[in-house]
């Protein structure tokens, strides 16, 4: 066995594994992506709608005005839409938390040359290293993702030191890399 871990997550850990995925994964940067391109165009649209409905355009400075006031209404969106959708994933996610607790909060990890394996209260899993699509590390934790959205979490306070986390790393990396060569 290379390494050993007696692991008891929190609240907390499940908290900070969900920001993580949401704030890397590529469908959330997608919807990002246009639902904030909807927001100024819809806002524009809305100017110039009404704009042509007030007859606003019969007077150029008015309309000037009202459409610098719009674009940076749009502006607003933009600056504001992070942190709102932060504020908002952070409601979703404590809220799912205390309604869906985790199945199991303790789970033994060891990791072997050719496998991992888990035990928890109620299973017991045995992982080889091909299952493991990548590694992804934030200041928090460490996630051994086995599916798009789905990982093992490891929080850093279970490592003695910043070479052990680095060791890990390298070694799970080594795997990955091990199996995508063989594929």
């Amino acid at each position: 066995m290379l390494f050993n871990f007696l692991i008891e997550l929190n609240d907390n850990d499940y908290l900070q594994f969900n920001k993580n995925h949401l704030k890397k994964s590529a469908v959330n940067k997608k919807i990002e992506k246009y639902t904030k391109t909807f927001l100024v165009v819809f806002t524009m649209c809305i100017a110039f709608f009404v704009m042509i409905k007030e007859n606003l355009t019969e007077t150029p400075l008015v309309a000037i005005i009202y459409l610098i006031i719009c674009f940076s209404i749009s502006l607003l969106w933009l600056l504001l839409f992070n942190p709102f959708r932060r504020f908002l994933e952070n409601f979703q996610l404590k809220l799912q938390l205390k309604h869906d607790k985790p199945v199991s909060l303790k789970t033994a990890m060891q990791f072997y040359e050719d496998f991992i394996f888990s035990v928890d209260e109620q299973t017991e899993e045995k992982v080889k290293y091909s299952a493991l699509t990548k590694l992804d590390k934030d200041e928090n934790a460490i996630y051994l993702y086995v599916g798009n959205n789905k990982a093992h979490i490891i929080p850093l306070r279970y490592f003695a030191n910043p070479e052990h986390i680095n060791a890990f790393c390298a070694f799970i990396n080594s795997k990955i890399q091990q199996t995508n060569a063989s594929e």
